[in-house]
C-alpha cells in the first residue's frame, strides 16, 4: 500500500530533494507540496492525506503550531524533517513518528516511513474496532460461519472464485468483479466496487491466482485488474501512476513497469 503523503517546507530545495527520496524508496506518494503551513491545513482539511512530512521553522504557523490547529481526530501520522536538533524531545511529546535531520539519510527515512506504516494500520485497525474483531475470529474458526462451507463439488463448479469469510458468512468472489488487490500485512483486501473485503492470503498467493484471469501486479502491494485500466499518466518526476475506472491513481513502481508494458502490448 503506498502512502500519500504531504511534505511542507519552506525551503523548496528542501522538499524538492525529500520528495526525489520519497519517489526512490516507491512507498509513498506525494500528493501535496507545500512552503507554507496554513495552505497545508486547508488542503488537509479537504482531503486529509496518510502522513505529514513537517519542518519545524517556517514563517507564519510553525510545525508545531500547524499541529496545535489541529483536533487530535484531524492530525495525520507524521514525521518532522528538519535542520535544528533542539526539538527533537518536544516532537517526540507531540508523537511524532520519527525526527529527521537534513541532509535526510536514505536509510533513516525508509525506517521512518515503515514505522509510519505500522502506526497507520494499527490505527486503522482501531478504528474497524469489534467489526474487525469479529471479521478475524470468523477467518480464524470457520466454524464461527453460519453459512455451511462449500461442498466438493461446489468447490468444483466455482474453483475460479474467492471465498471470502466476513462476519456471520462467506461471500464468494469472482476474479472478474474486483478492481485491485493492496496488500495488507497478513491479509489482502480486495477493492469491489464501493466494497472493500479483507482476506488471508499472500500477495503472491493471490497474483497466482489472478494473473490468469487479467490482473497483473504494478507494485509490490497493489494488483490490478487490467479490464479496469483507462489511462497512464505521470507526476512532475516522471513516475507513472495507472488510472482505473472511476479515477483512481496508483503508483506503477519503476520493478514491475517491464512485466506491466508486456502485459497491455505496449511500451511509453
Amino acid at each position: 500500500m503506498s502512502l500519500r503523503a504531504f511534505v511542507i517546507d519552506d525551503e523548496p530545495l528542501a522538499r524538492e530533494g525529500l520528495e526525489l527520496r520519497l519517489d526512490d524508496l516507491d512507498a509513498v506518494e506525494v500528493d501535496g507540496s507545500f512552503g507554507r503551513a496554513r495552505a497545508a491545513l486547508d488542503a488537509l482539511r479537504a482531503d486529509p492525506p496518510d502522513l505529514l512530512f513537517l519542518d519545524v521553522q517556517m514563517p507564519g504557523l510553525d510545525g508545531f503550531e500547524m499541529l496545535d490547529e489541529l483536533a487530535p481526530s484531524e492530525r495525520p501520522v507524521f514525521i518532522f524533517v528538519t535542520a535544528y536538533d533542539e526539538y527533537a524531545v518536544r516532537a517526540f511529546e507531540e508523537r511524532a513518528v520519527d525526527y529527521l535531520l537534513k541532509p535526510v539519510d536514505v536509510d533513516r527515512l525508509a525506517s521512518a516511513v515503515e514505522q509510519a506504516r505500522k502506526q497507520i494500520r494499527q490505527q486503522q485497525f482501531a478504528e474497524l474496532g469489534p467489526t474487525l474483531r469479529g471479521l478475524l475470529d470468523t477467518l480464524d474458526d470457520p466454524s464461527a460461519s453460519d453459512a455451511p462451507a462449500p461442498s466438493d463439488s461446489d468447490a468444483a463448479a466455482s474453483r475460479d472464485w474467492i471465498a471470502v469469510r466476513t462476519r456471520g458468512r462467506v461471500i464468494m468472489v469472482r476474479p472478474d468483479e474486483i478492481d485491485y488487490v493492496e496488500g495488507a500485512g497478513d491479509y489482502v483486501e480486495l477493492h469491489v466496487g464501493d466494497d472493500t473485503h479483507l482476506h488471508r492470503e499472500t500477495m503472491a498467493a493471490i497474483e497466482e491466482r489472478l494473473v490468469p484471469h487479467g490482473f497483473q501486479r504494478i507494485h509490490r502491494s497493489t494488483i490490478i485488474n487490467l479490464d479496469r485500466v483507462r489511462a497512464l499518466d505521470t507526476d512532475r518526476h516522471g513516475a507513472y501512476h495507472v488510472c482505473l475506472e472511476g479515477g483512481l491513481r496508483l503508483k506503477l513502481s519503476r520493478s514491475y513497469r517491464d512485466a506491466f508494458e508486456e502485459a497491455i502490448g505496449t511500451s511509453f
